[in-house]
């Protein structure tokens, strides 16, 4: 009897257990209104077009928004169309209503803040006004698309579309080093934000993207000035971009090669977690770090790649492996409590043994910054802890403990010196695998 009311004290703990949320939102809001945005883009005759659009709505451009558009060329003066738009297709394209002419032309500019063709006659100048015929396609600030190896980069983007004044040019190598492409440019904050932006996403084709699905790593070769840039690996799971798994590099002067493991992705620590699936990648994002409140940067990139370095996959069976573990918890020991979902009965717990007599978990010993814990299912009814073999989706906490041992169905959050916890953990034959940058930490979380 003494055995089931041990287990059953652990269901009973492991149903009210309520994981600790730990990280904070981003709650800042903008008590400034709507900011302009702004589009650069030059024609092939080198003439520059800034479309500076004022929207009723911040960063969303919508009928009626006011623009002003002015044209730069070389030994004349500038000349300036100004108006409203009197029309947004679904696909970006913006009918522009000059204020003195009852012609209209269309501009059309992408998501990621690129203007790509202006089309029609341009009504520029007040009073009656002049006509200027568009150029057509124009090449957006960031350069135009460019693919190497089945990776497409670009264009390039900024923050100009919230009002930002970073700037970036993607060039092609020539010669020996057609493969690489170099980013240049000037990464500012926006006025009043901790934050400015400046990148280019890159597109794989099928067999890229596949490679991609497949591999745990990615690699890629780079030099230049020193700035710190970071990868978005994007997922179609995940659709607030400022909320996808991404890896920081630094950038020297010295060629260096990058490898950047899935295992070390990251999410942001103000959005709500969301498990990375590397079956759901679509894309890559390169972008720079914002320093200072004005800083160059100077990059080539080239020989990118998928790697498929072994990783952790889904785990050995039965078996929790955490990786990445900080040294100072190297010789502590750790035990799992996973809550049944919703509709269940069935607790996880993972521990190297349990003692029903004297009601004694055995812990696992972390070592050399890893520890591989092995999973048990307990539920109401059971005699015993029976060895984990299911393909779930559970969240786990992870609770370290200076001691090898805990005692009772509370034990383990008695004097246990962190935390870390883990959403949405997706077990293969009762395995599965994780880092410890993952994860959510407290740390001496009984104060």
């Amino acid at each position: 009897m003494k055995r089931k009311n041990l287990l059953l004290g652990i269901l009973a703990i492991t149903l009210v257990f309520t994981m600790m949320a730990v990280g904070c939102g981003n709650d800042s809001t903008d008590d400034n209104g709507p900011k302009p945005i702004k589009f650069i883009s030059t024609d092939t005759s080198g003439n520059t077009y800034t479309l500076v659009v004022t929207p009723g709505k911040a960063n969303k451009i919508a009928k009626d928004d006011s623009y002003v558009l002015t044209i730069s060329i070389t030994g004349q003066p500038d000349k300036v169309s100004k108006g409203t738009i009197s029309n947004v297709s679904e696909n970006g394209t913006l009918t522009m209503q000059p204020k003195n002419s009852e012609g209209t032309f269309t501009v059309t500019v992408t998501d990621s803040g690129q203007m790509t063709e202006i089309s029609g006659s341009i009504t520029v100048g007040e009073g009656e006004g002049q006509s200027v015929t568009a150029p057509g396609e124009v090449t957006p600030q960031g350069g135009k698309k460019i693919t190497i190896d089945g990776w497409t980069w670009g264009p390039g983007y900024t923050d100009n579309k919230q009002g930002g004044k970073s700037t970036i040019t993607m060039t092609q190598g020539t010669g020996n080093d057609n493969k690489k492409i170099t980013f240049t440019g000037t990464i500012q904050k926006i006025p009043g934000e901790a934050w400015g932006m400046a990148g280019c996403g890159v597109e794989p084709n099928a067999v890229n993207l596949a490679a991609l699905k497949k591999a745990s790593s990615i690699s890629f070769k780079c030099k230049g000035k020193a700035n710190s840039w970071r990868v978005d690996v994007r997922t179609s799971n995940i659709t607030d971009t400022s909320a996808h798994y991404r890896k920081t590099f630094e950038v020297s002067e010295t060629e260096k090669t990058i490898v950047i493991s899935y295992d070390e992705l990251t999410q942001p620590t103000w959005v709500t977690k969301v498990d990375f699936n590397k079956n759901l990648i679509t894309h890559l994002i390169f972008e720079v770090s914002p320093g200072t409140e004005e800083e160059q940067f100077d990059i080539t990139i080239w020989d990118l790649k998928a790697v498929d370095q072994g990783g952790s996959g889904g785990g050995t069976a039965s078996t929790f492996t955490l990786t990445g573990i900080p040294t100072t918890y190297n010789g502590k020991y750790a035990i799992i409590v996973s809550p049944p979902p919703e509709g269940s009965i069935i607790a996880l717990m993972g521990c190297e043994s349990l003692n029903m007599t004297t009601e004694t978990f055995t812990l696992s010993k972390i070592s050399n910054g890893s520890v591989s814990i092995p999973m048990w299912t307990a539920s109401s009814g059971a005699q015993t802890l029976v060895k984990y073999s299911g393909n779930d989706t559970r969240n786990i906490a992870i609770f370290i403990h200076n001691t090898s041992t805990v005692t009772g169905g509370i034990g383990y959050q008695t004097g246990m010196t962190a935390v870390i916890e883990f959403n949405n953990v997706t077990f293969t034959n009762g395995g599965a695998a994780r880092t410890w940058n993952q994860g959510q930490v407290t740390t001496n979380p009984n104060g």
